[in-house]
């Protein structure tokens, strides 16, 4: 059973770190994107209830905005995520 090894609260999102490595973002809203070492596979859960698990590659051409800007909140912010939750 996976477990928090570190977190960063954020204005817009929770970001934690998980014992198997996966990064894991909670939005205000309901929202989780969840980011599986080694960051290859995506996992989704939108506001709806739905869950959409799918390569990182072929999650950015779905054509789904809410997974998108999610996906571009990462990207924007993975150097100040990777630095604090690096940190002992």
């Amino acid at each position: 059973m996976p477990f928090v090894i570190k977190w960063l609260i954020k204005e817009e999102a929770s970001i934690i770190m998980l014992s198997t490595g996966a990064i894991q973002v909670r939005y205000d809203g309901g929202t989780i994107l969840n980011l599986e070492c080694p960051f290859d596979d995506v996992t989704f859960l939108d506001k709806f209830g739905i869950v959409t698990a799918v390569p990182l590659a072929k999650a950015v051409g779905l054509g789904r905005d809410d997974l998108r800007r999610r996906l571009d909140y990462i990207t924007n912010n993975i150097s100040e995520i990777v630095t604090r939750l690096s940190r002992n």
